[in-house]
């Protein structure tokens, strides 16, 4: 079931409503995850997609959220969806870590983005996450009738690695 926090929140296991969250270990260095998406959001800010999740202040997000035209201005986008309910649909790209601001929306090191969906049926959405190699993860999307992937952007595997997390040896 869907709740009002998200990745971010810091009293997730202490909340009443509690995150929904389905998570599987990242296992190779080089892979890629497709996912279809099943949602319709109907609220403001209301979110579903695929995570690279270290913890809770260092995580990339890729999902399809509604947003107001206020929110999507906020968001630093202004171009918008006519949609009898006020909202857009956007696939967004937050990369939260020590060096992203605007919650997610800028980052010196990564790259994140937020694009219009130019439907308002968002179901069936492809999402795609590529560890392209040691360093670097892509973010893309396909929506029904696409035969391409459109890139919404990219992020450095430094700002969710954590340090050194292999066996070690002493000599």
């Amino acid at each position: 079931m869907p709740s009002m926090l998200n990745l971010t929140a810091l009293e997730g296991r202490l909340a009443a409503t509690p995150q929904t969250f389905v998570g599987r270990r990242q296992e190779h260095v080089e892979f890629t995850l497709e996912a279809t998406l099943e949602f319709q959001p109907k609220q403001d800010q209301e979110e579903a997609g695929l995570t690279v999740f270290l913890n809770q202040a260092q995580h990339f997000d890729l999902g399809v959220v509604a947003l107001s035209n206020r929110s999507a201005v906020q968001a630093g986008f202004t171009e918008t969806i006519s949609n009898p309910t006020g909202l857009s649909p956007y696939i967004r790209l937050r990369t939260i870590s020590a060096f992203s601001s605007d919650a997610g929306s800028k980052d010196p090191i990564s790259q994140p983005g937020i694009l219009p969906l130019h439907t308002l049926d968002t179901r069936g959405i492809r999402l795609q996450i590529e560890a392209v190699n040691n360093t670097w993860y892509e973010f893309r999307y396909r929506t029904r009738g696409m035969t391409t992937w459109t890139t919404v952007g990219g992020a450095s595997s430094s700002e969710v690695s954590g340090g050194f997390t292999g066996a070690g040896s002493t000599k």
